[in-house]
């Protein structure tokens, strides 16, 4: 299946129909964005926002804060994992699970998703790793040089 038959199966989905005709501007150049966006504009300030620390804890524990680490890291390496692996998965679940019925179709993509999640995290621990971290120390290596001449 290709990336806008999964696409097109997306934006059939119960509640997402009703979202997309009455919250999207008709002039928005890709509409599935704008509830992405509107969704985490939405839980940042309500976590934020919250007089209480009931919500604060989904930010402050050692797991997020392991992902504020990877974020960039993250950042980079989802888009090519998605596309590489995910457009590919989702489809294949579907011929297991079957896509005709709302919990065959569920299951599929669930399964797909905890599989790419997995990959993209170890990918981007990777990259932060052996990439990210020494680009920083050696971008600190460069400053200090820069300020022993000054």
């Amino acid at each position: 299946m290709k990336k806008t038959l999964i696409m097109s199966l997306a934006s059939n989905a119960p509640g997402y129909i009703w979202l997309s005709k009455t919250l999207i501007p008709e002039f928005w150049p890709e509409n599935w964005r704008f509830l992405h966006c509107l969704g985490g504009f939405f839980v940042v300030y309500a976590v934020s926002s919250t007089r209480t620390h009931s919500l604060r804890f989904l930010f402050d524990n050692a797991y997020s804060r392991y992902l504020g680490k990877i974020s960039y890291a993250l950042y980079l390496v989802h888009g090519p994992i998605v596309h590489m692996l995910g457009f590919w998965l989702v489809p294949w679940f579907w011929g297991w699970t079957g896509h005709e019925n709302m919990f065959g179709k569920e299951l599929g993509w669930g399964l797909a998703f905890a599989i790419q999640t997995v990959i993209v995290i170890w990918t981007a621990d990777l990259f932060w790793r052996l990439v990210d971290m020494k680009s920083v120390a050696f971008a600190k290596w460069c400053e200090e040089l820069v300020k022993e001449r000054n």
